[in-house]
């Protein structure tokens, strides 16, 4: 918990030094920075935070699943005219790693909301895409690879246990 109080006060504060980078000169209108936000709760958590000093814009629209969707031309153009980017990370938003890196606005400030945070490990469950899994676990190795095989038959609608294990084996 303490934890995520820092990250919140560093996000705050990384905000504010930037929103004092990009002020006009004193007697002339406050500039606010432009922040694009990559899902609705980090655009949330960022609108609170940012208040009226920020102009804060939303990547991945409403309803849209943030693992599986992909900024357009016209996001990475906007991207390179903004002053900063507000990310889950942790592998939510499979895009950013490339995405940043393609940038060539070498004043954007990325901000990962989950960077400093010990995230719990997670379990592999076999009725999903395998690309994010690690099989070599100890707690997902099988002890007995017919049975394996078998139960991964039943849930999996194969009818034999060879078409499981040629499937199994494809995922894994």
């Amino acid at each position: 918990m303490k934890r995520r109080i820092l990250i919140l006060l560093a996000i705050a504060v990384s905000i504010s030094f930037l929103g004092a980078c990009s002020k006009k000169a004193e007697g002339t209108d406050e500039k606010k920075l432009s922040v694009y936000s990559s899902f609705y709760p980090v655009w949330d958590f960022t609108s609170k935070i940012g208040g009226d000093k920020i102009d804060n814009k939303l990547l991945v629209p409403m309803g849209t699943e943030a693992h599986d969707w992909e900024p357009s031309t016209t996001d990475i153009a906007n991207l390179e005219k903004a002053d900063v980017l507000v990310i889950n990370g942790a592998g939510m938003e499979s895009w950013s790693d490339s995405i940043i890196d393609s940038l060539s606005n070498e004043n954007l400030s990325v901000i990962v909301a989950a960077d400093g945070i010990d995230l719990m490990e997670g379990h592999c469950h076999h009725d999903h895409d395998h690309e994010n899994c690690d099989h070599d676990s100890e707690e997902d190795k099988h002890e007995d690879h017919d049975a394996c095989c078998e139960d991964h038959a039943k849930k999996d609608g194969h009818q034999d246990h060879d078409a499981c294990c040629e499937d199994h084996a494809k995922k894994d």
